[in-house]
């Protein structure tokens, strides 16, 4: 178990220590030490009888150690209730799903979502059946946004996109 239920971009062990001795290192160049030591003290003062809901707590606490330039999304497990609850960049409502909704046996077609798609709130029956034509054009989407990557070849597409269909579910 962690001592401190926070994460950040840099080893763990590393960003406690400083959180521990209250210093910031001079090379911060992400600011994940300075990012970890704000999360790590929210969830330490955290009291359920006095603060707000425990989701919208745990996205300000996102919020307040999100780096503008590259969040791109924000997620929070509620583990007793196994629900999800997520937002993005590009919407920025509050989402949520059950995984009590699903049959996560193999038997049962895997689902995926657009998380970029224009919905809020409960979206459990927003979920589709997986296909490899769904995962191609997601793929070919965000490699023509992403300028290192737009000039890929359809070879190489195909190739990233037929990858789901070489793995195996094992119960």
């Amino acid at each position: 178990m962690l001592p401190v239920k926070a994460l950040t971009n840099s080893e763990y062990a590393e960003t406690l220590s400083f959180w521990e001795k209250e210093e910031i290192p001079q090379h911060d160049k992400y600011n994940t030490f300075e990012r970890f030591s704000r999360a790590a003290n929210m969830v330490k003062n955290y009291d359920p009888k006095t603060t707000e809901a425990p989701i919208k707590y745990a996205f300000d606490i996102l919020e307040s150690v999100a780096n503008k330039s590259y969040t791109q999304w924000r997620i929070v497990y509620d583990i007793k209730n196994l629900s999800v609850f997520f937002r993005t960049l590009e919407n920025e409502k509050v989402r949520h799903f059950s995984l009590k909704s699903f049959d996560l046996s193999c038997a049962s077609p895997v689902k995926v979502l657009d998380v970029s798609a224009e919905l809020s709130e409960d979206i459990t029956d927003k979920f589709v059946d997986y296909t490899n034509q769904i995962n191609r054009n997601l793929i070919g989407e965000v490699f023509r946004k992403t300028p290192s990557l737009s000039a890929v070849s359809d070879y190489v597409l195909d190739s990233r996109a037929d990858y789901p269909e070489s793995t195996l579910c094992i119960e």
